[in-house]
């Protein structure tokens, strides 16, 4: 059962880092074309890639491949974190992306990892191969 929980999480998480930067914490409008607009994009892709891992993993009943979809949802997390970081912001700290959107990512991002730590963990002390962790 926490495994679902945990991989639910995860999906819930990846949409909110999908839609996110799309609504409520969106860039600068006016901006096109800089890098914080890139930024949501990334944003947008990686998120869904997130979603779709999590999903996934609540169909996953065995051990090994629960793992994997925890590594694969903590590499994800990652990357996610890291993209405010290569693909940039804007320079002036009240811009929108800088006060919403940065903040938004890391956060979500950081949760996406946390979440992706315990299920890896809570699998590996878990009992049998086939055994749901309670």
């Amino acid at each position: 059962m926490r495994r679902k929980v945990l991989n639910l999480l995860i999906a819930v998480l990846g949409l909110f880092i999908a839609v996110a930067p799309q609504t409520f914490l969106q860039p600068c409008v006016m901006m096109e074309g800089a890098a914080c607009n890139f930024l949501a994009k990334t944003a947008l892709l990686i998120g869904i890639i997130i979603a779709v891992i999590g999903i996934g993993g609540v169909f996953i009943s065995d051990k090994k491949s629960s793992i994997i979809i925890g590594l694969i949802a903590l590499v994800t997390g990652v990357i996610e974190a890291l993209t405010p970081i290569v693909i940039g912001a804007c320079d002036m700290a009240d811009m929108a992306c800088r006060i919403k959107t940065v903040p938004g990512i890391y956060i979500a991002s950081i949760a996406v990892i946390v979440f992706a730590l315990v299920l890896i963990i809570t699998e590996l002390l878990s009992g049998r191969s086939g055994e749901d962790v309670r």
